[in-house]
């Protein structure tokens, strides 16, 4: 209690986890723990950015696998829709949440980045974890609107959520130009870069419009299998459509097909061109 005056007293509300002498300090940093390497420590934020053609799902799903397994569970803000292609590695993530911010309806007008940030605080609440994959925070950006359409500024949102609640960070980026790269690795406390291999093709992923659903929180397993699921079967097309496939199919070079960039129905499930 201090007071100011005769009729004004204030309450300091100590603060000794912000006000640490050397050795206290020092001790702190001792029993945090690094949680990939030496570039991601507890409580501070790994920036993991690339071109865009290049896949950074796959590093950051062996990032995070890896965190999971020894520190706990983990949340994978899954804002890119990239992981449909991964459905093998999530089977046994027992340990990885998958979280997909959705609108609650069509009439929704809240910007998108104050959902996903929303998003986070809830998960927070709900799953006790604090560690997060953000994938990404260039695709929040270019879904959001006014200040949160810059990717700096939703990384800088990003940043003040990782102080308020102590959380990990590995925030997955991609590279634009060197101004808004640089903006962007300013609010990381480590970087890590995938460099294009020189055989390097272009990533294509077909992007699937996501149903206007209530943003859901499921486990790993349960997400592949449900990824599974919405895989389409060729067989299951009708017959005229399989018949105008396997004409197309017939019609391509057959130094492709012996190749193995190109075979048909058939040739697939029997193995014999």
């Amino acid at each position: 209690m201090q007071c100011l005056n005769k009729y004004t007293f204030i309450y300091i509300k100590p603060m000794d986890s912000k006000f640490l002498t050397g050795p206290a300090y020092a001790d702190k940093l001792l029993y945090s723990h690094f949680l990939y390497e030496k570039l991601w420590r507890q409580g501070t934020t790994l920036l993991l950015h690339a071109p865009r053609q290049i896949d950074k799902v796959d590093k950051a799903l062996q990032i995070a696998s890896d965190v999971a397994y020894t520190f706990g569970k983990i949340v994978y803000v899954n804002t890119g829709h990239g992981l449909a292609a991964h459905g093998s590695e999530l089977a046994h993530q027992h340990k990885m949440v998958i979280f997909t911010p959705a609108y609650d309806s069509p009439d929704d007008s809240t910007d998108y980045a104050d959902l996903v940030m929303a998003g986070i605080e809830e998960a927070v609440a709900v799953t006790k974890s604090r560690i997060f994959v953000i994938d990404s925070v260039t695709r929040i950006a270019s879904l959001s609107f006014g200040r949160n359409a810059s990717a700096a500024y939703v990384m800088k949102r990003l940043a003040a959520l990782q102080v308020r609640y102590g959380l990990s960070l590995l925030v997955i980026a991609d590279d634009t130009n060197k101004a808004a790269d640089k903006a962007i690795a300013a609010f990381a406390d480590s970087e890590l870069s995938l460099a294009p291999a020189e055989d390097t093709q272009p990533v294509r992923n077909s992007r699937v419009a996501a149903s206007r659903r209530k943003s859901a929180m499921v486990p790993a397993p349960e997400f592949a299998e449900a990824s599974a699921d919405r895989q389409v079967d060729l067989f299951s097309l009708p017959q005229a459509a399989g018949d105008a496939a396997q004409r197309d199919v017939g019609a391509a070079d057959t130094s492709e097909r012996d190749a193995g960039q190109l075979i048909s129905p058939k040739e697939y499930c029997t193995g014999n061109p």
